[in-house]
């Protein structure tokens, strides 16, 4: 099983769920990073301007083409069926923040600036270490969920 980080925005993220939380899309321009995606795999779902990790999604069948519409921003054809393990709103997702020190990417407070460039293009493959990191605080996050409000500028981010 290996996890691969997941962009989504505030918006596509209410789609996705809206959708019945059981189909993800990616750009056909990541068509080549997308193959190397297996059943079972997990997708951590991180939600952009929020800077927060939102959903855990497990891989359950095959990559697809479909241009059935669930997002509203762009069509997403390359597309697997998933089964959600968590799913948090932008409020009660996990701060990148709290991850300091957590992550082979993110050590130290210095290296702050540096970690945008590991949720910059989706999908990309994680490191076991790091996405178990992020996957316990997100089981965490479920379990006791820490209201955060998010500003609301920040949640009308855009597809990158």
């Amino acid at each position: 099983m290996d996890y691969w980080m997941m962009l989504f925005t505030d918006l596509t993220w209410r789609e996705f769920q809206a959708a019945g939380g059981v189909t993800v899309g990616f750009r056909e321009r990541s068509r080549t990073r997308t193959s190397g995606i297996r059943c079972g795999d997990v997708l951590l779902c991180y939600m952009v301007g929020a800077k927060r990790w939102v959903g855990m999604l497990e891989v359950a069948g095959e990559q697809f083409t479909d241009t059935t519409a669930i997002f509203s921003e762009e069509v997403f054809p390359v597309r697997f069926s998933v089964k959600p393990l968590v799913m948090l709103d932008a409020e009660h997702g996990v701060p990148m923040e709290d991850l300091c020190g957590k992550l082979s990417f993110f050590e130290k407070e210095e290296k702050f600036r540096r970690w945008p460039v590991y949720v910059r293009a989706s999908p990309s493959r994680y490191k076991s270490k790091d996405g178990d990191a992020i996957a316990t605080a997100m089981r965490a996050a479920e379990e006791n969920p820490v209201s955060r409000p998010v500003e609301p500028r920040r949640l009308k981010r855009r597809s990158l």
